[in-house]
């Protein structure tokens, strides 16, 4: 329960803190009901207007200074004929598909509908209904407002009030090179209010002379675009200035501007990167360890091989996607993102209820037969697979909390994802969370004693029985809170917990069996390990070394080298509680020979670096099969 109190607390603070902050990147969704209805029902009632062209034109005008996120969506679904009246009101059609019963069918969302950075609707759809049943019902604008609508489309972006918006525009017309726009372009360069936005309008202008599409640029003006562009580190002229400074017939004075630019554009690249894969390696132990957690109580501590322990994470991550798909609906206008609050301790409570009757039901049976408990959990956890399967099929679609789309650019081109700074807040909470209890409550004395001498506690009045329960359906719901974290980088599925499952056992073991501070470290290496492997590349052909397979691969062999040295792990028990083993006791855990260690690492070595990536390039092998393979 202190978990479940404490998270609610952490949960709702962070969200609220999340809300009342400006990010440098906004995400591009808007979520129609947290702002004022009223703004929503004069922008519906201009719609009409835009049927006939003097009406049309001074509709449009009232809507372009509204200066509203909304507008410029309405204006893009206009543009792109996805706007239609449907049961007397208008609605946007973004997807059209076809279904094996009915043909063609169209997804119809509200006109508001939230959307991704492509333009496409996020959440489920109000109806589908046959696309016969949208005949001739498509709205379209007097052709005079049409043409209005796409010039204004041409700039409107930059006249936005959220910075997000303005930022993303000028990134666009630079990326299209669109000349015509360089007026709007300078103006917002010097004059705008947000520091990120002047940038990106610069980089764009810049960008733009650079490149040739401005007619009016002198040669000297465009070599000096191209210096500028160096000093502002735009990535995104990284490859027109290589392009340029490899065309013949370019000048020596030229050619050392371009390449001075290219060498601090690629400098900063890297240094991008760097912090960027260090923050997403911290961000990916985080999961390791927030899954791991829950394993090492019910592997290290009870010494039960609990290989449906992944599947507890799922139930987490399914019961999180219920929470969005049957309570979030239910809440108030406005509330709906605080589905993801409640599903903090209904994540846990659920998963925690599930691996209570597992133990009730198989576990119990098995706590000296750790083989046997391996089997019988590997069938648990095809049962809880296909149950979910049976239930709502492969692929469970979930639409995250608006600030879930945010992110936080510490300094230009370093963005932190606010989902993933979540994901490591909610592993640091967990991980105190599970100190506190150990060490400063009553259960967590007698699971340590329980763990340390089960006899003695027995004979101290501990209910060594009760506390096997107790002790493993938290590990359960530990894990449930994993899945509740997950679902912000990827969408549920049955078959999620087989993904993550090897990586927590080898977490586990590599920190050392039943040691929290093993669990903590170990996470975050392997999380480490394998995203500062990733933009390493050795060689290019005839196979590309590293990629995010080989990367995985090479931290796999480095912790089959590390255990071949340390089977303990990094913590190991000390005293009368280590298990000093030797020749006759346990053989395959004492100390190797060099020439046995040079055999088993040439075979891993051809295995793991040369067949494993052979089969995955060919096609022959998945992702998640290669994971496996651990």
């Amino acid at each position: 329960m202190l978990v479940v109190l404490l998270g609610c607390v952490c949960a709702t603070l962070f969200q609220a803190e999340i809300y009342a902050q400006t990010p440098a990147v906004p995400p591009t969704s808007i979520t129609p009901a947290t702002q004022p209805a009223s703004i929503e029902d004069t922008i519906r009632s201009l719609i009409p207007a835009l049927k006939e062209r003097e009406p049309g034109l001074e509709a449009l005008s009232k809507l372009q200074a509204m200066r509203d996120a909304r507008v410029l969506h309405l204006l893009e679904h206009i543009r792109d004929r996805s706007v239609y009246e449907y049961k007397s009101q208008f609605v946007f059609v973004p997807v059209v598909r076809d279904d094996p019963v009915k043909g063609k069918v169209a997804e119809v969302y509200d006109l508001f509908a939230p959307v991704d950075a492509a333009g496409n609707a996020v959440g489920v759809p109000m109806e589908v209904v046959a696309l016969e049943e949208l005949k001739d019902k498509d709205f379209t604008p007097q052709r005079a407002v049409r043409t209005q609508i796409l010039n204004a489309l041409r700039v409107l972006g930059l006249k936005m009030d959220d910075p997000g918006l303005r930022r993303n525009a000028a990134r666009d017309l630079g990326n299209k090179r669109q000349a015509d726009a360089m007026p709007e372009l300078r103006e917002i360069a010097s004059k705008d209010s947000d520091d990120a936005v002047r940038l990106e309008a610069e980089q764009s202008v810049q960008l733009i002379i650079a490149s040739g599409f401005d007619t009016a640029a002198t040669p000297q003006q465009k070599i000096a675009a191209v210096a500028r562009l160096g000093e502002l580190k735009s990535i995104r002229a990284l490859d027109l200035l290589k392009e340029q400074a490899a065309a013949p017939g370019i000048s020596a004075t030229d050619a050392a501007i371009y390449q001075t630019a290219i060498e601090k554009i690629e400098r900063h690249l890297s240094i991008s990167n760097w912090i960027s894969n260090v923050f997403f390696g911290l961000s990916a132990g985080s999961i390791f360890v927030l899954l791991a957690l829950g394993l090492a109580i019910t592997f290290g501590l009870m010494g039960v091989i609990n290989m449906a322990h992944g599947e507890m994470m799922m139930i987490g991550a399914v019961t999180t996607w219920a929470c969005c798909e049957f309570i979030g609906p239910l809440l108030p206008a406005g509330w709906f993102d605080w589905y993801y609050v409640i599903a903090f301790p209904l994540s846990f409570l659920i998963a925690a209820g599930v691996g209570l009757v597992v133990e009730l039901t198989i576990v119990k049976h098995l706590y000296k037969r750790p083989l046997d408990s391996l089997l019988a959990t590997i069938g648990v956890s095809y049962v809880l697979i296909q149950a979910v399967r049976l239930w709502k099929g492969d692929n469970l679609g979930i639409r995250l909390p608006a600030w879930a789309g945010g992110n936080w650019e510490i300094f230009q081109d370093v963005v932190l994802p606010y989902q993933r700074l979540f994901l490591i807040s909610l592993t640091a909470f967990c991980v105190i969370s599970v100190i506190l209890l150990f060490r400063y409550t009553r259960l967590g004395l007698m699971i340590r004693a329980t763990v340390q001498n089960r006899e003695m506690a027995q004979s101290l009045g501990v209910n060594t029985r009760m506390v096997d329960m107790l002790t493993f359906a938290f590990g359960a719901g530990l894990a449930g809170l994993a899945g509740y974290g997950i679902v912000l980088t990827s969408n549920p599925t049955p078959e999620m917990g087989q993904t993550y499952i090897v990586k927590s056992f080898l977490t586990v073991v590599v920190g050392g069996v039943g040691k929290l501070a093993g669990v903590i470290v170990s996470g975050l290496s392997l999380g480490f390990i394998e995203k500062l492997l990733e933009p390493i590349v050795l060689i290019e052909k005839p196979l590309r070394i590293f990629d995010s397979t080989w990367a995985q691969v090479a931290a796999l062999l480095l912790v089959i080298g590390f255990m071949q040295r340390k089977p303990a792990g990094l913590f190991p028990d000390k005293g009368r509680m280590a298990d000093q083993a030797d020749r006759t006791s346990a053989p395959f855990l004492t100390r190797t020979t060099r020439r046995g260690d040079l055999m088993l690492g040439g075979i891993l070595f051809f295995l793991g670096l040369m067949v494993v990536p052979a089969l995955y390039g060919m096609g022959l092998m998945s992702l998640e099969f290669v994971n496996k393979l651990g």
